[in-house]
This record gives structure tokens, sequence and C-alpha cells, in this order.
């Protein structure tokens, strides 16, 4: 069995970011190589890169207390240790949200925040850009014991009153009592972890959220309201012999159901400790899915956990294909041990094919970037501005050589400037043309960013802060919360409004305006997909779904509770966030819709100037006319290496897609169950 497909997958998703990335910068250095200027083709270029430099695929395990979660995440990142390197015994396991990755600038440490910065309304992320507040500890990731030894820090707890804990924005009732003394209770010692390791998969683009369970979503709100919600994938993780307890339906409902029906990330529920559950193993053979489709081989688990899974997929409401059994207990054993029998018993690889097939599913949504596609157009313009240019050159070039002993040849080379002057005059007509139809674009640019305008929404957050003061109940507080989201939805609706009024003077731009002029490769589908207003959409209703789940969870706290202030305060962080991110797109939107037109018009200004003085320098040079006839054969051979060198970069670019996609179709195994015996 395939225990591989997922360092595959990520194998050939990193690759494929780099031989991107790499074709871009080379086309950006192309400019420069051929003293070629393209200020609209450049932030294409830029904006482009800064995308795929953001891109990693976050994978967040979420689950109640003794659930296997961290136990999952040392079989996926530390199988090969032979031990357990993230702590996850029942004695001491993580008590705080852990973040794992791999930035190979900086050495393999693990990095604290202490508990005690929940005293400040800062977020994490801004305590992340803030680096005396955490504690180093370096580790050689080659050497086990040096590595559990920094990890075991994150289990670490402390003893402290109720009226602190209260203070640092815990329900004090909901703590572990100390048994020697009433009034004290337990508290993690860290507010968060950062681990970076060199491994295999981090340095592939992976990273891993490991939480510590249900008391983590309930005491950190910005946990479920900005970790999760930028997951890619998040693994519920539920145990076998429990089934689904009230715990894990109190944590379903209350912080991640809302992921489950959101088109932004895929929830898959993991029903951990399956091997516990019947030791009798069906006979592996082929079956068919439950769908029609094509056979798999069937997991050496036994019917009952199928069964189990058939019941929690229905109780949680998600496809059958989105719920599986695990023992990552065997499979941990399996890897150090090197043991093939208990990676098939533990259903393992069909999680490694599970999780392969949404880092597939991530790399496909990042082909269709929008940004990505201008700068695929930009360089089709470039090399058919080049080709038109090459062949015009070459056809005069051989008029000449004609018209060489002559009279006719300075009238050839007079006729030749002329067409080059009307050429160059309809070029700055177009470009005048570009210019008039820019400045109405950026004028609807800045109607669409009147929507969401950072000083409107600073207002409304004035409103609901001063409302929330002055609240005397939950009740209250979610009144003004719920008032608050309905005034952001209508700010949305009206962004979609006038985004459609943009798109129809796009559209009206290139069909009457641009259409009939510019030879280009003019697809509108990336310029009006430049920013979707709809997934913000979607953006803001996970936000207020969130806030609707954790009503009770809040009810418990008094208004002025720093829990609730914390709350209110990474609420607002998140649609600060959100409203930028569509302030950018808006910016970008105006920037690039005529990119590919104004870099078509500027380079054939550009190489029919050059042409010109040429052509003036043949008419006031006759007597070595041979030696100028030379210099346009050169100018001729140059472009034609500017041409070839594009062809090779265009066709790279365009082969990836491709190669990534065969490379993904190879690894896909997708878990699926068998039909109930």
């Amino acid at each position: 069995m395939d225990v591989t497909s997922l360092h595959r997958q990520m194998a050939a998703y990193d690759l494929w970011k780099h031989k991107l990335v790499s074709q871009l910068t080379r086309f950006r250095g192309w400019f420069g190589t051929h003293g070629i200027s393209g200020m609209e083709a450049q932030y294409c270029i830029d904006e482009a890169l800064q995308t795929l430099a953001r891109s990693s695929f976050t994978l967040a395990v979420v689950g109640a207390y003794g659930r296997g979660k961290t136990t999952l995440v040392n079989t996926l990142l530390f199988g090969q240790y032979g031990q357990r390197i993230l702590p996850s015994e029942p004695s001491g396991s993580i008590r705080c949200t852990t973040e794992i990755f791999c930035d190979p600038s900086q050495p393999s440490c693990v990095r604290l925040l202490p508990i005690q910065t929940r005293d400040s309304n800062q977020s994490i992320d801004r305590f992340k850009c803030i680096p005396h507040h955490w504690l180093t500890f370096n580790f050689d990731p080659r050497d086990p014991a040096q590595a559990r030894a920094a990890m075991a820090r994150i289990a670490k707890v402390k003893t402290v009153t109720r009226r602190e804990a209260d203070t640092l924005g815990y329900n004090s009732d909901l703590l572990q009592t100390c048994t020697d003394n009433p009034d004290r209770v337990e508290i993690p010692v860290w507010r968060h972890a950062l681990i970076n390791i060199d491994h295999p998969l981090l340095r592939k683009g992976l990273r891993i959220i490991d939480t510590p369970g249900m008391d983590a979503l309930n005491n950190e709100p910005e946990m479920g309201l900005h970790q999760l919600a930028r997951a890619q994938a998040l693994f519920f993780v539920v145990d076998a012999k429990q089934g689904l307890s009230k715990t894990d339906r109190a944590l379903w409902q209350t912080h991640l159901q809302v992921f489950a029906d959101s088109p932004l990330c895929t929830t898959v529920a993991l029903v951990n400790k399956a091997d516990t559950l019947s030791q009798q193993h069906d006979a592996a053979g082929e079956i068919d899915n439950e769908s029609g489709g094509k056979t798999h081989q069937r997991p050496q688990l036994g019917q009952q956990a199928y069964t189990l899974c058939k019941q929690i997929a229905r109780d949680l409401r998600l496809p059958l294909g989105q719920v599986c059994p695990l023992s990552a207990k065997q499979a941990l054993l399996g890897k150090a041990a090197q043991e093939a029998g208990h990676l098939v018993g533990s259903n393992w690889n069909h999680l490694e094919a599970l999780l392969a097939n949404l880092v597939q599913k991530h790399q496909q949504q990042l082909m269709q970037d929008p940004m990505l596609a201008h700068v695929v157009a930009v360089m089709k313009n470039s090399r058919n501005a080049l080709k038109q240019r090459l062949f015009s050159c070459d056809a005069e070039r051989e008029r000449l050589q004609a018209t060489l002993d002559s009279a006719d040849q300075l009238q050839m080379i007079t006729e030749q400037r002329g067409q080059a002057k009307r050429i160059h005059a309809q070029l700055q007509r177009q470009s005048l043309n570009l210019r008039a139809s820019q400045r109405q674009l950026e004028r609807m640019s800045q109607e669409l960013d009147e929507c969401v305008a950072g000083k409107k929404l600073q207002g409304q957050i004035n409103a609901l802060q001063q409302q929330i003061r002055q609240s005397h109940s939950p009740l209250a507080r979610f009144r003004s919360l719920t008032a608050f989201f309905q005034i952001q939805a209508q700010n949305l609706d009206e962004l979609s409004q006038r985004k459609k009024r943009a798109d129809s003077l796009l559209e009206t731009i290139h069909t009457r305006t641009l259409g009939f002029e510019f030879p280009i490769d003019d697809d509108l589908t990336p310029s009006l997909k430049a920013f979707d207003v709809t997934q913000h959409q979607q953006r803001l209703m996970l936000l207020k779904r969130q806030i609707d789940q954790s009503l009770p969870v809040f009810e418990g706290f008094s208004t002025g509770h720093d829990h609730v202030g914390r709350f209110i305060d990474c609420l607002i962080a998140q649609l600060q966030d959100l409203y930028s991110d569509l302030q950018h797109k808006i910016t970008a939107w105006a920037c690039v819709s005529l990119a590919r037109h104004h870099h078509y018009t500027q380079l054939q200004k550009q190489l029919l100037e050059r042409h010109m003085v040429l052509l003036i320098s043949l008419s006031q040079t006759k007597p070595t006319l041979p030696q100028q006839l030379q210099r346009m054969r050169t100018e001729i051979a140059d472009q034609e290496a500017a041409l070839f060198t594009l062809d090779k970069i265009l066709d790279e670019v365009n082969s990836l897609p491709r190669t990534a996609l065969k490379r993904s179709a190879e690894n896909s195994d997708a878990f699926q169950h068998p039909k109930s015996a």
C-alpha cells in the first residue's frame, strides 16, 4: 500500500510553486535584459509573486481532551524518531495552541508566549511581531532528546488564585481546582507556542495547528475567529470508544460546525482509536464506494468502525468520505518500528491519501488565481508584440536589401519612415484612449472603496464599542453584535452591486473602446475575478455564525470581563483584515484590468521608436548603407533572442499546471468506505 502519497503531493506542490516563482522572476528580469520598461507588467508580476510567497497549506487539528490529537501530529511528523516528541501523555500534554511550521531562515526552536500577555488586548498575531515577549528554546532536530525536552515545556501548568485567573480572562469556575486549596486553579504557563523545525512536509509548505482541547477555543477567542478560519483543512478528532460524546457535540455545535458549512475550509471527522472497537479484520478486497464509483481496497479495520463512521457522518451532516476511522497510536508504532502491518491496520495510508487530495485541491485553487492569469496574459501579449515587430522589421530589411544599389533606396527609406510615423501616431492615440479608460476605472475604484473605507468601518466600530459598554446583559451585547454585523453585510451587499457596475464598465471599455485596436489575448475573466465579493461575504458570514454559536460560552462572563473585551477586539481585528484585503484587491483591480493593454502599447512604441531611430540613421548615412543594414540585422537578431527567451519562459509556465495535475492524479488514492455488510 502507498503510504507516501502525502509526501509526493507536497513535493509536487512545492516544486510547482518554486518553478513558477523561478519563471516569473525570469520574466521580470527579461525586461531589464532587453531594455524594455513595463510598470504595469511589473506590478502584475510582483502581486503574483507575493501571492505565491504567502501560500501554504494549513491543517488544524481540533478535538476534546484525550482524543489523540497530538498523537496524530506525532505520527504525521515525528514517526521516524521512534518516540513521541510532542507531549501527548495523559500526565502531560500540550496546554496551549501550538503552530508547527518550517522557516529555513531561523534555527529550529520552540517559541513560547507567556500567559501573562492575556492582560493585554493585543492579539497573538500582533505579539508575533514583538519578539521580546517570547521565550525561545533552540534544539537540534536531529537529536530526539533535545527536541522532546524543548517541546515538553508546552505542557507546563501552574496554579493561581481564582481572582488572578479571572483577571487573565478565564472563567475560574471551568478550571481544574487544586486538591489542596480550592481557591486556587490550574492554568497553562503559556498562551501560545510556535515550533519551527526542519521537516520534509513542513519544508514543502505544510503548517499544522495543534490544539489542547475545548478550553483553548472557549478561553482564547482568537483561536476560533482567526487561527482556525485561515486553515485549508480541519481535522475534528473523536474517540471511537466514546462515539460522539456530549463534549464532542458541544465543541462541534459551538465552534466547528460553521467550518463544515464553509466552502473556504474542508472539515474531516477522524474516528481515532478505531482499532479498539473490534480486532476482527475484514478480508481485503475490492469494494464499491457508495456513489457507485471505482473500487478501492478495503482498509483493514473492523466493520464496526465503519458503522460508527456512518452514524457520525449522519450526526455531523458530513459526507461519508469526510469521516475516516483511524488508529493514530498503531500508526505511530508502525512508523517507529517500520512495521507495515501496524500501518495497514491503522488506516493511516488512507488518511495520508485524503490529506494529499486536500493539498491537490488547494493547489488547483491557487492555479486559478486571477493575478497569475494576468501575468500569463502579459507574457503572451509581449510575445505577440515581439513577433509582429519582428516580422515588420524583417520585411523592411528585405525591401531595403533589394534596393541597395538602386536609386529608389532613399525613397524606400522615406516611405518606411512615413509608415513608422503613422503606426506611432496610432499607438499614441491608443495610449490616450487607454489613459481615458484608466481614469474611468480609477473613479470606479474610488466608488468601490467607499463601501469598505477604513474611516467608515472605524466609525461603526466606535459605535459598537459604545453600545457594548452600555450593555448590562449577554443578550444585549449580542444584539449589538448582530446589528453591527447587519451593517457590515449591508456594506458588502452595496459593494457587490457596485462591483457589478464596475464589471459592466470594464466589459464596455473592452468591447467598444479597445476591442478593435488591440490584437492581443483579451480574456476578461481574470479582470472580472480580480476580487470576489462573494468570498468575502462568506468570510463575514463565517464570523457571524461563530459569534452566534459562541453565545452560550460568553453568557457566563460579565460585560466588563476581559474575556468579552478580548473577544470584541479579536472580532474587530478580523473585520479590519477583511476590509484591508478588499481595499487591496480593489486597488489591484484598477491597476491590472488594463495592464495587458498598457504593456502592449508601451512595448510596441518602444520597439517602433528604436526602429525609427535606425531608419533616420539609414537616411542620413547613405555611403554606409550596408553597415546600417547590418545594424538592422543585429536589431532583428536581438528581437529574435528576446522572443526565444520569452517563448521558453511561457512554454515552461504553460506546462506547469498540466505537470502538477498529472502528478496529483497519480497520487490520488482517496479513502472510500465499504458498503454496509
